[in-house]
């Protein structure tokens, strides 16, 4: 799996983990879905389509393609 991120968005994504660390997220969630969340997070912030980004199989989320049962919903913190 390629996943290609510029460097402004990898910097976001290595701020939100770091600060996550002090947080529950950790103790709440695995770390794949954390990883997840905050790729998806850094994309929508810099509105980066990770959908053509990734491996994903043509009609599922870009996430499947790293982690399974995760939904949209659980991913914006609904």
């Amino acid at each position: 799996m390629l996943l290609t991120f510029n460097i402004i968005n990898n910097r976001y994504a290595k701020h939100l983990f770091h600060y996550s660390l002090s947080m529950t997220l950790c103790l709440q969630y695995k770390p794949e879905v954390i990883a997840v969340g905050m790729l998806y997070l850094a994309g929508k912030l810099n509105n980066y389509d990770l959908q053509s980004a990734t491996s994903a199989p043509p009609g599922k989320p870009w996430w499947t393609a790293f982690i399974k049962n995760v939904s949209e919903p659980m991913l914006e913190g609904n």
